[in-house]
């Protein structure tokens, strides 16, 4: 099954690189339900109107191509119609499945109130540094043209607290929202996978704007 596909790439990784968890595999599937992992959290990062009543979570990996062309196409309409206007709530959530989106992710996490700049960023400089060998030394002048020192930088990819707080937040979603691709989307709940065309999310969120 992919989703078992997915956990192994997790463990993979976990296993080969120090930035990872020291516990053995978790318990996933039963640490949180649906209704709970798909709840706006504090720490969050939170675009729109928090109060809207159509909440959306997007679970990407910052490696993924799909994940990238939907930032770079469709998700820019998707902000300037239902973002913007404050009819929606949009979560981004962390899903890497690889070690360099896993070191991307702890980037956007020490971009402060620049979040949302860096993770465009790296959606659209994706092929210069997701599929590099020299993947580290690539992110690494990413956060120097970003302004972040290189000792802030290396502070910030060798915090391991922050780094299992991010993948045992994607294991919960694995086992809670059965999560088997990237990108995919929850929209007040109901799950809308892969690549989606603008009018397919359209019109899941004008289903739930007018009931």
């Amino acid at each position: 099954m992919l989703r078992n596909k997915i956990f192994k790439v997790f463990a993979l990784f976990l296993t080969l690189h120090p930035l990872s968890l020291t516990a053995q595999e978790p318990d996933y599937a039963t640490k949180k339900t649906k209704e709970e992992v798909l709840t706006v959290k504090e720490e969050d990062f939170l675009l729109g109107n928090k109060d809207a009543k159509v909440k959306v979570f997007e679970y990407s990996s910052l490696s993924c191509p799909h994940c990238a062309t939907f930032h770079e196409n469709i998700f820019p309409v998707i902000k300037k119609n239902y973002i913007d206007t404050g009819k929606i709530a949009y979560v981004m959530r962390d899903f890497p499945t690889n070690h360099p989106a896993t070191l991307a992710t702890m980037l956007i996490h020490c971009s402060g109130e620049r979040k949302f700049q860096f993770i465009e960023t790296l959606f659209k400089t994706q092929r210069v540094w997701a599929f590099n060998i020299s993947y580290k030394e690539k992110l690494h002048n990413i956060a120097k043209l970003g302004g972040i020192s290189d000792e802030d930088y290396n502070k910030c990819i060798n915090d391991k607290k922050k780094t299992d707080e991010v993948l045992e937040s994607a294991y919960q979603a694995v086992g809670a929202l059965k999560l088997d691709a990237t990108p995919v989307f929850f929209i007040n709940g109901k799950k809308l996978e892969g690549l989606l065309p603008y009018s397919k999310f359209a019109d899941a969120v004008e289903a739930e704007l007018v009931k």
